[in-house]
């Protein structure tokens, strides 16, 4: 678990800071109210340690605007003022508990204790559990089938983020923020040695089922626990609700025609409720009916519809062609349902990739480093397409082989029969051959990908990786610098439901820190600034050899040759012109992260 302490106090952050560390927290130190703000809103905090008198902005005041701004991370508040007075002064602004100094920091970890707990008990079970193993975040300990497994603090504060987000994904970037100290700069590779670690302590206890799952190029997640009985009865369960809702559903369809048949012999045109009611009808059918497998009483569906959104006064023709089109919707009722559109149960997160080739070293190499990289592989023969399969399974990425002769075109007759049955879904080619004329042939067929079978697995991954990319732009990170509040909050607003961590920065002069903690994948700095303008932050950034490689995007209302000279001569990748457009913003910043990666 990670705390904040924002203490100015050198002497008593220290002593904190110590005992925390020593009882298995992760502590990030700041010594002033207005980086304190800056932080807490980054929600990645168990719980704020808060002193009330701090320099630029008061204890007090920030706990006032952290609780405006919907932040419920739980706040102690630590002060020398003991009054009534002062501790209601202190719950009233938004703190959840209140502890004098000096204190006992025995007692302040106690509190610290319960207040976590309170908040877990609203979210989690008190011991969490995975298969036979289970960890105790009470009594700080971990154990398979009853026998106890040491731990080093960060194998068990990695266990724990696990364990308690078994559906999400962390990437290296976002176990180093939760796990490690603002002053620790460890590399992504501490994170790969520490999973390794616990992976091999889990398997010296005796546990034989793999816990975390690597996702490739996106991070590590908890896998299903090993006992998925219970998930099968749910998955068993939601198939005969749907099996029971589709029989619902063609029983309703009897009487929904007879009260369509009615109008169609009770006279020779429609009243005006009358339209407005069968149009309602004929519209839901259409959707309902279509979603069953009805495709063609679907479309008749959509005829009546149409038809009744004509008032061009030929009224009796068109009550005869309704009555002929309802004749025609209880034909195809009657028939047998030949499809049903509805999409099985999925898979969860692992994409899946099929593979229309022979079974070869070059695919097998594939299929066997697949699980390692967390995607699903299936090979299948290009002699027998499974058409059905691939429309009920809908890979996310096809790999084709065209292993035959292009004299033939055969191979490519293939590729674009895909793109026509699955325009959305990337089809990748291999072959064994480098020819300039095939991967024409290749890019005008429709294909995403050209990949020699010479190439490693990892390149192939790769490959795989750069078309799904929509996925891979998922928890980068985002810093935006600007002294225009108004203008953070609209760009926040617009990248945030992109699944993007956003973080703002209205203080120049605060930079350096806000960047080496938060580590950014793409950076957006405003052209003019007070104290540090937009080109100079970038200069500053282009001159360090850790965060030189970083994308940076300027903002500017400045679009002059000479402005945007001077942007591009400081180290710019690209540039946004005010005032901005959200597709405009989306798409740069979008295009600096793949292009990162």
């Amino acid at each position: 678990m990670k705390i904040l302490l924002i203490e100015d106090d050198p002497f008593i952050s220290q002593l904190i800071s110590t005992k925390l560390i020593a009882n298995r927290y992760t502590v990030d130190l700041v010594t002033d109210g207005e980086l304190g703000l800056e932080f807490a809103l980054m929600g990645k905090y168990s719980l704020i340690l808060l002193d009330v008198i701090i320099p630029i902005l008061d204890g007090l005041s920030l706990c006032h605007q952290l609780r405006d701004s919907g932040c419920e991370t739980p706040i102690i508040m630590l002060t020398a003022k003991n009054s009534d007075e002062d501790v209601i002064t202190g719950l009233d602004a938004g703190a959840d508990d209140y502890v004098t100094k000096p204190f006992d920091v025995e007692q302040l970890l106690a509190r610290i204790r319960a207040l976590i707990r309170r908040q877990d008990i609203k979210r989690f079970p008190s011991i969490l559990t995975w298969g036979a193993l289970q960890f105790d975040p009470i009594l700080i300990k971990v154990t398979y089938q009853d026998q106890v497994i040491n731990l080093s603090p960060k194998e068990y504060s990695i266990l724990e983020l696990f364990l308690r987000h078994p559906q999400r994904i962390f990437s290296r970037s976002d176990i180093i923020d939760r796990l490690w100290m603002i002053d620790e700069s460890p590399t992504e590779a501490a994170v790969t040695n520490l999973i390794k670690d616990l992976r091999r302590k889990l398997t010296a206890a005796g546990m034989k089922e793999e816990l975390i799952e690597t996702i490739y190029k996106l991070g590590y997640r908890l896998k299903s626990a090993p006992d998925c009985q219970e998930k099968k009865k749910q998955e068993q369960e939601g198939l005969m609700l749907l099996e029971q809702v589709k029989q619902d559903f063609k029983k309703s369809l009897k009487d929904r025609i007879k009260g369509l048949e009615k109008v169609s012999i009770g006279g020779n045109c429609f009243s005006p409720s009358q339209r407005i009611q069968l149009k309602q009808e004929a519209h839901r059918l259409a959707g309902g009916l279509g979603i069953f497998g009805y495709s063609k009483g679907s479309e008749v569906a959509k005829e009546i519809e149409h038809l009744l959104d004509d008032e061009s006064g030929q009224e009796e023709e068109n009550f005869i062609l309704f009555s002929q089109l309802i004749t025609e919707l209880k034909q195809e009722i009657g028939q047998s349902v030949l499809t049903s559109n509805l999409a099985p149960l999925s898979r969860g997160f692992r994409p899946l990739i099929v593979i229309i080739d022979e079974y070869n070293p070059f695919t097998q190499a594939i299929q066997e480093a697949a699980p390692d990289q967390g995607i699903n592989i299936e090979i299948i023969s290009d002699e027998i397409i499974p058409w059905q399969w691939l429309k009920q399974n809908t890979p996310d990425v096809i790999m084709l082989s065209l292993h035959r002769s292009l004299t033939q075109d055969s191979g490519l007759m293939l590729l674009q029969q895909l793109k026509k049955q699955f325009p959305s879904i990337p089809v990748l080619v291999t072959t064994e051959k480098d020819n300039l004329y095939e991967r024409v042939a290749v890019v005008r067929s429709g294909g995403e990908g050209y990949i020699l079978q010479t190439a490693t697995t990892e390149e192939v991954f790769g490959a795989i990786t750069e078309v799904l990319s929509p996925v891979s732009i998922c928890n980068s990170k985002v810093m935006i610098v600007d002294d225009d509040p108004i203008f953070l909050k609209t760009l926040m607003a617009l990248l945030q439901p992109w699944e993007l961590q956003v973080t703002t920065l209205s203080k120049s002069d605060r930079f350096w820190q806000v960047l080496t903690t938060t580590n950014p994948d793409v950076l957006l700095l405003d052209l003019e600034m007070p104290t540090f303008n937009g080109l100079e932050l970038c200069r500053v950034v282009r001159q360090d050899s850790k965060y030189n490689h970083l994308p940076i995007v300027v903002v500017t209302a400045h679009t002059d040759d000479n402005s945007i000279q001077q942007v591009f001569a400081a180290g710019a990748d690209d540039f946004i012109s005010k005032p901005i457009t959200d597709s405009e913003v989306l798409a740069r910043v979008i295009n600096q992260i793949e292009r990162s990666r």
